[in-house]
C-alpha cells in the first residue's frame, strides 16, 4: 500500500530536477509534490514534462516568492521543537 506523500520545494532548480525526482519515487510514494517558490528558471516546463513520465507527480506554483516566510516557519518549527525537548528532559 502506497502510503508516503513526498513534498519538495524548489527555486530555480530545472536542471537538477530530471535527475533528482525519480530518486524520491519509491514504492510507497503515492504522491510528489512540488512547489515552486516562484523560479525565474524554465522549472515549470521542466515538470510538466517529468509528469508526462510520473502521473503522481503534483506541481504548484507560487505567485511571488515567499522564501522568508518559509524561512520564519522553519525557524519556528526548530524553535517548539527545542521547547518540546527541552521539556521533555526536564
Amino acid at each position: 500500500m502506497k502510503t508516503v506523500t513526498v513534498v519538495i520545494p524548489s527555486y530555480n532548480r530545472a536542471k537538477i530536477l530530471p535527475k533528482t525526482i525519480p530518486t524520491y519515487l519509491q514504492p510507497d510514494v503515492n504522491e510528489l509534490i512540488i512547489i515552486d517558490d516562484c523560479s525565474s528558471d524554465n522549472t515549470e516546463q521542466v515538470v510538466k514534462k517529468l509528469q508526462k513520465k510520473y502521473p503522481i507527480i503534483k506541481y504548484f506554483r507560487n505567485e511571488v516568492n515567499s522564501k522568508q516566510i518559509v524561512k520564519m516557519l522553519v525557524l519556528k518549527m526548530q524553535l517548539v521543537t527545542t521547547f518540546i525537548l527541552e521539556m521533555m528532559i526536564l
